[in-house]
This record gives C-alpha cells, sequence and structure tokens, in this order.
C-alpha cells in the first residue's frame, strides 16, 4: 500500500512540475501610449484633417482625463525645449489641468519622417515643472504625424 501511494505521490509531483504556465503576455495591458497610437492609426484612416483626428481621440477619453483639443502653429510647443518647425497643420490635445504630465500632437507634413526625427531631438519628458511623462510614443500614418509624451501607468 506505501510503494502504492508513494506512486502515485510521484506521479502527482511530476505531472504538476511538467504543467505549462499561462501565456502571461497576452494577461498585460497595452500601455496607455500605444492605446493612443492605435486610436491615432483607426481615426487617420478615417479623417485626414488633424483638428477631426484630435477631437476623436480627445471624444476616446482612453487617457480618463479632461482633455481639449486646440490648433498650434510652428514654433514653441508644450513639451519641446526648443521652436518645432516641420509641420504646416497642427493640433495639441492636452489636459484641462496642467499638472498632469500628458501632451499629445497631430500634425500635417510634407516629410513625417524628419518631423519625428525634429520631434524626437527637441521633446523633454519634463516639460512640466511639477511632473513627468514617462512614456513617448509617435506614429505616421501617410502624411500625418502622431506624437505624445503620457504618464506611465502607476501614475495614471
Amino acid at each position: 500500500m506505501k510503494k502504492f501511494l508513494l506512486c502515485c505521490l510521484a506521479c502527482l509531483m511530476l505531472t504538476g512540475c511538467t504543467q505549462t504556465k499561462p501565456d502571461v503576455s497576452s494577461d498585460v495591458p497595452d500601455t496607455l501610449g500605444s492605446q493612443l497610437v492605435n486610436q491615432f492609426q483607426k481615426h487617420a484612416k478615417e479623417e485626414s484633417d488633424p483638428m477631426e483626428i484630435a477631437q476623436k481621440i480627445v471624444a476616446d477619453d482612453l487617457a480618463e482625463i479632461s482633455l481639449d483639443a486646440e490648433s498650434v502653429e510652428p514654433g514653441w510647443l508644450n513639451g519641446f525645449d526648443e521652436n518645432v518647425t516641420g509641420f504646416t497643420k497642427g493640433v495639441m490635445i492636452a489636459p484641462v489641468i496642467g499638472s498632469i504630465p500628458y501632451v499629445s500632437y497631430v500634425f500635417e507634413t510634407d516629410d513625417p519622417e524628419a518631423l519625428v526625427e525634429e520631434l524626437d531631438e527637441k521633446h523633454n519628458m519634463r516639460w512640466n515643472i511639477c511632473t513627468e511623462a514617462e512614456e513617448k510614443v509617435s506614429s505616421i500614418y501617410e502624411n500625418l504625424v502622431y506624437y505624445a509624451m503620457v504618464p506611465g501607468e502607476e501614475d495614471e
């Protein structure tokens, strides 16, 4: 009887050790930045006007904060240390409360790759003296560029 129980116990232990673990990567949520990029891509396929796209991103409420969209001109932009000039049309999406480390833009440009390069060189994740963004994302769709600096998961 003891040998039988030991055999059963050994089988149980062996079975427990060989079970496959569930795929945890599918349980990991997307970051806010990646979700915003996905929304930009979706809306850019439907609209070509930066303001229309920005308003749809605001309406999606992925950031779960009150956002507003406003047109911007080439020059100094929130989130950058130097003037940004490589676009013809631009819209800033920013929180109504200024202390939240979130800012994103939808730009129309003749050279999207060059604009992303310019933005990467000039961005400042700590543009707001009280807070700092933790994730920077960009995306290109035809002649449109989406660029965002947003809080990390623990900041939301």
